[in-house]
């Protein structure tokens, strides 16, 4: 947070009291009144925002992205997030709940079940009803009374005070300070959009014109609360000193989830005066700015939807149109420029927004929903199993044409990944069906071939697939046949093959990576255990680097399977393990396919040692990447997680809070409390003392 918290400290200690007590504590109050604020005020939370999520189903996945909860799998999330929240302990606030309140009711008694650490705390404009409940009404800050004497001991006028640090208090003054307070009833959002309009004209000024606002909405609406009508007047009157231009920009972008960046701004606006117009709104307090994106305060986006009225449709098609062409751009570009992949990752609120507009078009759903999928790390975001059940939603919406094929070819290639070679071979089929010459049947067939039945015909398919593709997305396919030729041909011909991808051009991270772990299995074939554990670790590292989360489920197999030739049965038994832990996590099962089932069980019968089940069990009872990642480059676990480790590294660089999550895109929320568990865990209370316990460079 940029501005201070001002005042509340009663009310503060109260809630700190009953999270202390409680288990689950909920902050209601009015809209404005400033529940989200007193919520983040608690220190060592994960802040998890409810606002953009349109739909109860997406709730458990919201939650489970902000905890970072590394699996992909076919399971039940709330199941996943009950089992990781069950080993930890945890203080979890949901803010803005009254939309979803059923099925957050739902699952906070689902887990408050199953997690004996966990404590949540709620915001939203009305209780939940889970039995143990505890409420907190926040109020409106304290005002004045009439004749009071002056004071900034109000915690209205301190707040006044501090949002216009150009204004005076004076006694001379203070008649009309006690009057607009009481105009705005104390509400924190309401005082701070009045106080920006102080920078602009005399208080008296500011208190007649919302006078006449306040008159106005009373005689149109006798039936809102008081409360509710203060906030509105509020902000009708902020938007009333907008320009037309400016309140026609506010309405527009109440159409993003999660916030927006200037080009996108311009993708729904009028270009020529976007920036102009955005520079006002910021300054008018409506829209804030930080991390390089635009935000707006809920209240203020919903005022800004009912606003869109008859446009909405058409702005929603230039949203669709904007994020649409970003997956495009991204899809093309990812194999290359793996920092599209985060470009991606920080507009998923908005492209997921966009899906859901596309189903309006049921062609437009099926291409949006295949570039999706191309992108690597877009099963990253939701997992492959949320991917694939969009990709069927988008096949089964009824649009026959290009893109229904290559939705069907891919999708059948995620069905054959999750272990669901039935519906994988439904899908070839229908593709086959048709256009039976396309790139994407013959890959799927050929990709089936491999890894159901490790023939060796697979390979002529495969290639056949490769030389189909256009030149931009055959070096992906490269990597492929290249794999599938170091576990299914002979040496000569199975190095001819990695030679062919060696030379390719226009790869980045991830082909270099499959291209360092086909050598690797072709090394274990062929050569020296030991080279090839050496160049499947590399491969590692760099998927690590890369944040692949596809190519390690590989590769930690393959290195299990080294290792197990190279005589350390130890070490290969923790391997196999992980291997299993990491499908776990990701969804995928290699161990339903013939090829990698063979290679397995030569693994296993190196493998076996008095230590085996101990070890074994031990690999497989890892919960995440980083455990995993830190089993198979034997790193010391430490007082930290790899993730507190990334978080300490950057405070003792000298990094701010706010800097670290522009860093590793993550909210600033998220990183301060990741701070405050590194103080726990390392014992101090100092950002300078972290750099001496980690010790760095």
């Amino acid at each position: 947070m940029l501005s201070r918290f001002i005042g509340r400290t009663k009310l503060l200690a109260g809630l700190h009291g009953l999270i202390a007590e409680h288990r689950l504590v909920t902050l209601t109050g009015a809209g404005g009144s400033g529940k989200t604020r007193l919520a983040a005020e608690i220190a060592g939370t994960v802040f998890v925002e409810l606002a953009t999520i349109g739909r109860p189903e997406l709730l458990a996945r919201r939650i489970a992205e902000v905890l970072e909860i590394e699996d992909r799998s076919a399971r039940d999330i709330a199941e996943v997030l009950r089992e990781h929240l069950a080993g930890h302990k945890t203080l979890l606030v949901l803010d803005n709940c009254e939309h979803l309140r059923d099925a957050v009711a739902e699952l906070a008694a689902y887990l408050l079940d199953g997690a004996p650490g966990l404590t949540i705390l709620a915001t939203s404009r009305e209780t939940l009803g889970v039995p143990g409940e505890r409420v907190l009404v926040v109020p409106p800050l304290d005002v004045p009374p009439p004749n009071a004497p002056m004071s900034t001991d109000y915690e209205s006028v301190a707040l006044l005070a501090d949002r216009a640090p150009q204004w005076q208090l004076t006694e001379r003054n203070w008649p009309d300070v006690v009057r607009l307070l009481h105009r705005v009833a104390g509400l924190p959002l309401a005082i701070e959009l009045a106080a920006v309009r102080l920078r602009a004209m005399p208080l008296h000024e500011v208190v007649k014109r919302l006078d006449d606002e306040m008159k106005l909405l009373t005689r149109n609406d006798r039936v809102a609360l008081p409360h509710h009508r203060t906030l509105r007047a509020v902000i009708d009157w902020s938007h009333d000193l907008c320009t037309p231009s400016e309140q026609r920009l506010w309405a527009r972008v109440s159409v993003f989830a999660g916030g927006w960046d200037l080009a996108a701004a311009e993708a729904i606006g009028d270009a020529e005066h976007v920036l102009d117009d955005l520079a006002g709104l910021v300054a008018k307090s409506i829209v804030t700015f930080e991390h390089d994106r635009y935000h707006l305060l809920e209240p203020l986006r919903q005022y800004g939807a009912e606003r869109l009225g008859a446009d909405r449709d058409a702005v929603l098609k230039l949203h669709l149109d904007h994020y649409a062409e970003l997956v495009r751009h991204v899809s093309a570009g990812w194999i290359t420029d793996n920092e599209l992949v985060d470009v991606l990752q920080a507009e998923m609120a908005n492209v997921v927004a966009a899906l859901e507009t596309s189903l309006r078009e049921p062609g437009r759903a099926l291409e949006l929903e295949f570039q999706l999928a191309r992108v690597h790390a877009a099963f990253f975001a939701s997992g492959w199993p949320e991917q694939y059940r969009r990709l069927r939603r988008a096949i089964e919406s009824g649009a026959q044409d290009h893109w229904h094929v290559e939705a069907l070819t891919f999708a059948g290639s995620i069905a054959l990944a999750l272990g669901r070679a039935e519906e994988s071979a439904e899908l070839l089929a229908e593709a086959e069906r048709l256009d039976s010459t396309f790139a994407g049947v013959f890959y799927l067939r050929g990709e089936r071939q491999w890894l159901l039945h490790g023939d060796y015909g697979a390979l002529a398919t495969l290639r056949e697939a490769r030389d189909r593709f256009e030149p931009e997305r055959r070096v992906i396919f490269s990597v492929h046949v290249a794999m599938a030729s170091a576990m299914l041909a002979e040496e000569t011909e199975a190095r001819a093959d990695i030679a062919e991808l060696a030379a390719t051009s226009g790869g980045g991270p991830v082909v270099a990576a499959g291209l360092l772990m086909a050598r690797g299995v072709l090394e274990l074939r062929f050569g020296s255990p030991g080279q090839a554990s050496d160049l499947l670790r590399s491969a590692l590292e760099r998927q690590r680097e890369s944040g692949d989360e596809w190519g390690p489920v590989w590769a930690v197999e393959a290195l299990a399977w080294a290792t197990a030739a190279g005589g350390n049965a130890r070490l290969a038994a923790r391997l196999l393990g992980a291997a299993e832990a990491f499908q776990r996590l990701t969804g995928r099962d290699l161990i339903g396919h013939e090829t990698f089932r063979q290679m397995r069980a030569k693994a296993v019968a190196q493998a076996r040692c008095p230590e085996y089940g101990r070890e074994y069990a031990a690999g497989a009872a890892l919960k995440s990447f980083d455990e995993i990642f830190a089993t198979v480059f034997g790193e010391n676990d430490g007082p930290l997680t790899p993730a507190q480790l990334e978080v300490a590294r950057l405070v003792a660089a000298g990094l701010t809070n706010r800097e670290i999550a522009t860093r590793l895109h993550k909210s600033q929320r998220t990183v301060e409390a990741q701070v405050q568990q590194i103080f726990a865990a390392l014992g101090v209370n100092r950002r300078v003392m972290i750099a001496r316990r980690i010790n760095v460079s």
